[in-house]
């Protein structure tokens, strides 16, 4: 799915956040997380994506092999090493 992204909304995220946003534009919408993933995607906000981040890396942590299923495995992983931005 090709995402078009407003530079306000990229010009705000961090190179991880901008490098997951471009690998989970590539998450299949077969899932519930997949369609959740989608609808962030299609208007996204900093702060919507960002807790989408959250929330899934807690997934991650959660429930490993489920996510991996959704995600990819590579995905998972990274989704493991994400913490929100603290400015």
């Amino acid at each position: 799915m090709a995402v078009q992204v407003k530079p306000e909304f990229t010009n705000n995220l961090t190179t991880q956040e901008l490098s997951l946003h471009k690998k989970l534009a590539q998450v299949s919408n077969q899932t519930l997380w997949g369609l959740a993933i989608h609808k962030v995607l299609q208007d996204p906000s900093t702060e919507r994506f960002r807790d989408l981040l959250a929330q899934l890396s807690s997934q991650a942590k959660d429930q490993p092999e489920v996510m991996a299923d959704i995600l990819g495995q590579e995905l998972m992983i990274e989704m493991l090493g994400y913490v929100t931005p603290i400015f």
